[in-house]
């Protein structure tokens, strides 16, 4: 797929982007749909405040999700290395 111009809509508000690959158009689509459906989420659950900070709202939201997820891989890999190392010790010493 050569390199392509598409119009997303976040916050009910028209972007291009270029996208590269058919993988990468359907990342974009599904994190279009994440910050839209976050959005319509705060929109009904805070009073008060305009289509502009419930997409600030939403934004840090999924950047807090995505931090999270990033420090829990992070940690779980940690854990897996040193579990791993352990047991290629541990065949060193009975091989």
């Amino acid at each position: 797929m050569k390199e392509t111009v598409r119009t997303v809509h976040v916050n009910q508000r028209p972007y291009k982007i270029t996208v590269s690959s058919e993988k990468e158009e359907l990342i974009l689509n599904k994190s279009v749909q994440l910050v839209n459906t976050e959005i319509e989420t705060f929109l009904k659950n805070v009073k008060g405040r305009d289509r502009h900070d419930m997409l600030a709202m939403a934004s840090l939201d999924i950047a807090a999700r995505y931090i999270n997820l990033e420090e829990e891989r992070s940690f779980i890999s940690g854990e897996l290395n040193q579990r791993l190392e352990v047991l290629d010790k541990l065949l060193d010493e009975n091989l």
